[in-house]
């Protein structure tokens, strides 16, 4: 279980077009995705969240990031159920032990053309029981082909950067999926980037932090 039950576990993502700022607290409301077409800006924004999440773990925590295109994917996903099985074994939890962020681009590619059957029951498991043991995770995809439904239902924030295209339109319910689209075109022209959909399922305009400012959003966890 969560030992620090008073720490956030905080991922930055943007700011409204009013400027009010738009940020994740993973031990709240556990995993994420991160949709688009190419060239979108998803994989910048996905390491830009790793590392806001680094600054945060601390010496007994970890944050992975891999992409899906390369082999080895299996490993990392492997390892991190390791320890998720460890951690809900545990009688006694460490107090001091950190949080785990596996963070995934590419997964589309890798779903839907290489990924075999056991390490997607690996992945729902991580994303259904995860959040107790803080164990999360993040993804990055181009089209969510092959990703399984059940999957995409576990992930309790989701963002769609650039074009909201038909094509994502899975990534959510029919009833959402029209509001999703009414907040893009409501906010074109006005510093828009994306939509963000929380776990209250509404959605909202934002535009990613820079770089920079990502770098100062997040302050770090002293290491021990």
């Amino acid at each position: 279980m969560i030992t620090n039950t008073n720490a956030t576990l905080t991922v930055p993502i943007g700011s409204t077009p009013d400027g009010d700022p738009i940020a994740v607290d993973l031990r709240r409301h556990p995993n994420l995705t991160l949709a688009g077409n190419a060239g979108c800006g998803k994989s910048t924004l996905l390491r830009q969240m790793a590392g806001a999440l680094e600054r945060q773990v601390g010496s007994n925590g970890k944050v992975l990031l891999v992409e899906g295109i390369y082999a080895g994917v299996e490993d990392f996903i492997a390892e991190v159920h390791d320890e998720l099985r460890h951690r809900r074994s545990e009688r006694n939890p460490d107090p001091e032990r950190g949080p785990i962020a596996l963070c995934i681009d590419d997964f589309g590619v890798y779903a839907e053309h290489r990924m075999p059957p056991e390490i997607l029951t690996l992945l729902r498991h991580i994303a259904n029981t995860g959040r107790v043991s803080d164990v999360h995770l993040l993804l990055a995809t181009q089209a969510v082909i092959g990703i399984s439904g059940a999957l995409l239902a576990s992930m309790s924030n989701r963002i769609v950067l650039g074009k909201v295209t038909r094509h994502i339109g899975r990534m959510f319910s029919n009833v959402q999926w029209p509001d999703v689209v009414a907040e893009a075109e409501s906010a074109k022209g006005d510093r828009f980037s994306g939509v963000f959909i929380g776990s209250d399922g509404q959605p909202v305009a934002f535009t990613p932090l820079l770089p920079e400012t990502f770098a100062a959003a997040v302050p770090a966890t002293p290491r021990r």
